[in-house]
């Protein structure tokens, strides 16, 4: 059985478009303001498929905004005039982060779906048409893998908190399972796993550099094992999922630590001029 987590509050702050938090709690002496994951990661990971992104975004939302002006309509070779066309192309510079926003939301409010369906244990929870897909995908998860592998989560949106390294986040659930895949005899004895779920197109390495972070953090907060780790990404469209097993969470962890060596680097108050 999992050991209560000690009393802990993080309270969100953003600054600079990055997230900390500041650790608050029985298990804190002082409080302090520490880093996400999320903020470390992001900051450390480079990825070259961003900034193509990007520019297809506002080239997207430039040409869709200029087309929607009539005269372009109806010959094609009228142009707004240069005021018109400067907004235009402001709107469509911050277009990007109003997609990343939009995505994050929807991250967000997935989310919170599924921690009502499993702390309320309804399948027949309503929610917004936008969800319903994911919806459907997380049912499918629990009906066709979680039960089957008699998967139970114990807690869901746990904070964690690293004194150790200065970081804190929060894990998406804690569950058990039998040690033993045959679930007969010694195999009940159950161990603690944790699931973390996803709703973007495909699998990144840094979600499994990400889930070793809260890992290791649970465990240094309360002296318990985590023995295993399972990223379940859901279809936003389809109903459909996919579950990835961290194989080894110590190297998944030393990725992490190198991306918070780099940040802390990057952003420490140590100069390295003279």
């Amino acid at each position: 059985a999992s050991k209560t987590v000690p009393r802990l509050v993080l309270r969100s702050v953003v600054q600079n478009g990055q997230r900390f938090y500041a650790v608050e709690g029985q298990s804190v002496a002082v409080p302090r303001m520490v880093p996400s994951v999320t903020t470390i990661l992001s900051a450390a990971v480079n990825k070259p498929g961003l900034a193509t992104w990007q520019k297809k975004q506002s080239v997207d939302y430039f040409k869709k905004k200029l087309l929607s002006i009539s005269p372009m309509k109806k010959t094609g070779r009228v142009l707004p005039p240069d005021a018109v066309l400067d907004e235009i192309a402001a709107e469509a510079l911050s277009a990007p982060d109003a997609e990343k926003d939009k995505a994050s939301l929807f991250g967000t409010r997935s989310h919170s779906l599924f921690e009502c369906v499993i702390r309320e244990n309804m399948a027949t929870f309503e929610c917004s048409c936008e969800l319903r897909a994911v919806k459907d995908a997380f049912l499918n998860w629990r009906e066709h893998v979680a039960k089957r592998a008699n998967l139970k989560v114990v807690e869901s949106e746990v904070p964690i908190f690293s004194s150790k390294h200065g970081y804190a986040g929060t894990m998406d659930a804690l569950a058990t399972m039998p040690k033993s895949s045959s679930g007969r005899g010694a195999s009940q004895e159950r161990c603690l796993v944790v699931l973390d779920w996803k709703t973007s197109n495909y699998m990144r390495v840094e979600y499994a550099w990400q889930v070793a972070a809260y890992i290791r953090a649970y465990e240094e907060m309360t002296g318990q094992k985590i023995e295993d780790a399972f990223l379940v990404r859901l279809e936003k469209e389809s109903g459909d999922f996919e579950v990835r097993r961290i194989r080894d969470i110590e190297a998944a962890f030393q990725g992490f630590l190198a991306c918070l060596a780099v940040y802390n680097a990057v952003n420490g108050t140590n100069s390295y001029f003279t």
